[in-house]
Order: C-alpha cells, then sequence, then structure tokens
C-alpha cells in the first residue's frame, strides 16, 4: 500500500474530508491532495515532504513512522534519515545538502510559471515606460 493511499484510508476510516485535514494541518488542499495522490514531485525538497507527511499522519491517527517508513521504501531508501524520538521531539541531525541530493524534483510547471510572471513584469514595465514618456 503506498502512502498517499494509506492516508486517505486514514482519513476516511476517522471521518475527516480534506477540508478537515487542511484546517487542523494548516497545509494547503493541494500538499493533502498531492500527498494522496503519491505525487511528491509536486511539492517541494524532501525534508518538506517529510514534514508534510508527519503532520498529516499525527492528524488522521497514523503512527508518523510509519509513513515515514513507507515513504522511504518507496523511494527504495533503506531507512529515514530524520527520525524523531517520542520522548526528546528532536530530530537527528543531518546534512541537508545530502537530503536534496537524494531525489531530484521535476520544476518544468514552476519555471513556466516564472516565464509568464517575468514576460507580463516586462510587458507592464515597458507600458509604464511609454506612457509616461509621452
Amino acid at each position: 500500500m503506498s502512502v498517499g493511499n494509506r492516508l486517505a484510508q486514514a482519513r476516511v476510516q476517522r471521518g475527516l474530508s480534506i477540508e478537515d485535514v487542511v484546517e487542523r494541518t494548516r497545509l494547503r488542499r493541494g500538499i493533502i491532495e498531492a500527498i494522496e495522490a503519491d505525487e511528491y514531485y509536486s511539492l517541494d525538497v524532501d525534508v518538506f515532504i517529510r514534514h508534510h507527511l508527519r503532520m498529516y499522519a499525527q492528524t488522521v491517527g497514523v503512527d508518523p513512522q510509519e509513513i515515514l517508513h513507507l515513504h522511504e521504501s518507496s523511494l527504495g531508501l533503506s531507512s529515514p534519515t530524520m527520525d524523531v524520538d517520542a520522548h526528546t521531539a528532536e530530530p537527528e541531525e543531518i546534512d541537508i545538502f545530502e537530503v536534496r541530493g537524494r531525489k531530484q524534483l521535476p520544476d518544468i510547471p514552476n519555471v513556466n510559471r516564472l516565464v509568464i510572471g517575468l514576460a507580463l513584469a516586462a510587458a507592464l514595465i515597458v507600458a509604464l515606460v511609454f506612457i509616461v514618456s509621452r
């Protein structure tokens, strides 16, 4: 069973809607939907994905370590690099660059938005310069 399926199943068993999870976790609806669809590439670097998974799991009553282990297994990794001890709640020290290097995330949608935004900004500046110079 995938991480997304496990969390969606637990959410439904607890009688929670996606909106309930959004409200309780303060995560955007798109993040919750991406998690349930196992579309991690649309989220962010692994550190943030793990945080989102942990919050979602706690909200729907699933052991966060179970979900993190399932996530790591789905990526072909042996064990989580950032286990949290339930007693101390302090994460192990990790190398952020090592975590980022594990999985390259496609950034094509974000690049398209950036290019469109820059093109619109440039057009606005040109229009303003033209209007002011008249």
